[in-house]
C-alpha cells in the first residue's frame, strides 16, 4: 500500500518538462502520452513542440507548435521555437509553414528584424515594404469578393461571369456590384478580389487600394502601378512581350523589326507592348504596319524595304493574325515571324504545318493545348444544361478564375501568394495566362507541334 502510495504522489508532482531539461526526449513523450491532463497544458504542448523538433519530426513539431494559444507570446517563442521552426521548415521547403513560424516570432519580438528578413526572402518583398499592415493584411483571415456589374447595361455580363465563376469555385464569396463601386471608399487589407470587369473600375479601385490585398483583374487593359499584388492576363502579356524582345535582340541579334496588325483592340494593345519593350531597348519598329483587312498587305508591302526587315512581330491575338501572316509569309518567305502565346490556341483553327513562328509563354505543353479546348467545350454544354443559353466569353472568364483560385486559395493571403508561386503559372480554358514565378520560355510553332525552343532559368539555359 505505501509503495502505492508513493507512486501516486509521484504521478501528481511529476513535471514532465523537466525530462526535456535533461536532454530525456523519448521519456518526455512517455510522460506527456501517459495522461491527458498534460496534452491540455500549453506549456507542456510547447515543450512537446520543442521535444519533436530536438528529434527531428518536423511536422509532429509544427503540430503542436498550432496548438499553442497566440496569446501566449512567451510560450510561442519557448527557447526559441518559432524561429527555430521558421528556419528547419525553410530549409525543407515548407515555405507557407515556415512563413507563420516566422511571423509569430517576428510579432512577439523575438530576433524580430532576422524574422523579418526571412519572411521577405519567402515572399520576395523587399524588407523595407513589409511594414505591419502588410503583415497583419498577409496572415490573417482572408475575405474573397467578386467585383461585377449586377446593375446596370452590362449586369448580364457580370451575372454570367458570377455564374461561371460559380461551377467551378465551391467556396464562399461576397459580391460587390461594380456599378457602385464608387462607393467603396477603402477595402479590407485582408481583400483577395476578383474583378472588376472595366478599366474605369480598376483606375478607381487604385486609388482606394490598401495593401496588401490581392486583386485578380481578368480583362482590364489597365495596369495599376501602385499595388505589387496586382495580376491580369494584360500583366502577363506585358511581361511575356518583353521576354520575347530580349531574346529577340540579345539571343538572336536581330535589330531590325517590323510590327504588322491590325485595327483590333487587342492588337493595338500588343503594338503597344512590342513598342514599350522595344524602347526599353533603345529600339524602334523599321516598320508599323495597320491594315484594316489582310488584303490591303500587298499593296503597303510594296514601300517595305527587304533589307530592313529581319523579323516581323505578328500577336496572334487577333482573328485575323494567321491571315496577316499568310500575306506577310508570301511575300517575305524568308523573314522570320514571332508573336504572342496566343499563337498557341490557333492551333486548332489553321493548317498546323503551315505555322513556323516563336512565341514566349509561359510554360505550357502540347497537351495542355488540346486539354483546355476540351474543357472549353464541357464548359460550355454544363452552362448550357444548367441556364439553357449557350455562354459567351464572360462566363468562361468566371469558371477559369474559379478554377485558378479552387487550385490556389488557402486560408490567409500568405498562403495564397505562396500557393501561386509553388504553382508558377496559370493558363486557362478562355487563352487567359497568369505568371506567377515560372517565368517565360520561347517556344517554336513548327512542323505541326510545339517545340521548346530554350529556356532560360535566371543564368542558365537548356
Amino acid at each position: 500500500m505505501k509503495i502505492v502510495f508513493l507512486f501516486l504522489l509521484f504521478e501528481k508532482t511529476l513535471d514532465p518538462s523537466k525530462f526535456y531539461k535533461e536532454g530525456k526526449f523519448r521519456e518526455y513523450l512517455g510522460v506527456f502520452y501517459s495522461d491527458a491532463k498534460y496534452a491540455k497544458n500549453p506549456e507542456y504542448i510547447a515543450y512537446t513542440s520543442l521535444v519533436y523538433l530536438e528529434l527531428g519530426s518536423v511536422d509532429s513539431s509544427f503540430h503542436y507548435f498550432k496548438q499553442i494559444p497566440l496569446e501566449n507570446t512567451d510560450l510561442l517563442t519557448l527557447q526559441g521555437l518559432s524561429y527555430r521552426l521558421g528556419e528547419v521548415l525553410k530549409v525543407i521547403g515548407k515555405y507557407k509553414e515556415s512563413a507563420e513560424a516566422f511571423y509569430i516570432s517576428y510579432s512577439s519580438g523575438y530576433r524580430g528584424n532576422e524574422a523579418l528578413e526571412h519572411l521577405s526572402t519567402i515572399f520576395g518583398i523587399k524588407t523595407e515594404d513589409m511594414v505591419d499592415s502588410l503583415l497583419y493584411g498577409l496572415f490573417t483571415q482572408r475575405k474573397l469578393t467578386l467585383i461585377a456589374p449586377l446593375s446596370g447595361d452590362f449586369s448580364d455580363v457580370g451575372d454570367e461571369f458570377i455564374k461561371g465563376f460559380k461551377m467551378s469555385y465551391r467556396g464562399d464569396f461576397g459580391i460587390i456590384d461594380e456599378e457602385y463601386i464608387s462607393e467603396e471608399k477603402t477595402l479590407p487589407l485582408t481583400s483577395l478580389i476578383v474583378g472588376p470587369l472595366k478599366s474605369a473600375s480598376v483606375r478607381y479601385l487604385e486609388r482606394v487600394y490598401r495593401e496588401p490585398i490581392i486583386w485578380f483583374s481578368p480583362i482590364s487593359e489597365y495596369l495599376p502601378y501602385g499595388p505589387q499584388f496586382f495580376y491580369s492576363p494584360f500583366k502577363t502579356l506585358k511581361k511575356e512581350t518583353e521576354f520575347l524582345i530580349d531574346y529577340i535582340i540579345d539571343s538572336m541579334s536581330i535589330m531590325k523589326i517590323i510590327l504588322v496588325r491590325d485595327t483590333s483592340w487587342l492588337d493595338s494593345i500588343y503594338a503597344d507592348y512590342a513598342r514599350e519593350s522595344l524602347a526599353r531597348r533603345g529600339k524602334f519598329p523599321k516598320y508599323e504596319i495597320v491594315v484594316s483587312n489582310p488584303f490591303e498587305f500587298d499593296s503597303i508591302a510594296n514601300d517595305i524595304d527587304s533589307e530592313k526587315v529581319e523579323l516581323a512581330l505578328i500577336s496572334g491575338l487577333s482573328p485575323n493574325s494567321y491571315f496577316i501572316y499568310s500575306a506577310f509569309r508570301t511575300r517575305f518567305p524568308e523573314k522570320i515571324v514571332a508573336g504572342s502565346s496566343g499563337w498557341l490556341f490557333r492551333l486548332f483553327q489553321v493548317p498546323r504545318y503551315m505555322l513556323n513562328i516563336l512565341i514566349a509563354s509561359v510554360p505550357v505543353s502540347e497537351d495542355v493545348v488540346f486539354r483546355i479546348a476540351e474543357e472549353a467545350d464541357r464548359f460550355s454544354k454544363s452552362f448550357y444544361s444548367l441556364y439553357n443559353y449557350h455562354p459567351s466569353d464572360a462566363g468562361m472568364l468566371g469558371y477559369d478564375l474559379g478554377r485558378l483560385f479552387t487550385e490556389i486559395d488557402d486560408s490567409c493571403l500568405a498562403s495564397v501568394l505562396l500557393n501561386m508561386r509553388s504553382s508558377g503559372s496559370y493558363v486557362g480554358a478562355t487563352g487567359i495566362f497568369f505568371e506567377f514565378s515560372s517565368g517565360f520560355r520561347i517556344y517554336e510553332l513548327k512542323a505541326g507541334s510545339i517545340n521548346i525552343r530554350r529556356e532560360p532559368y535566371g543564368k542558365e539555359e537548356y
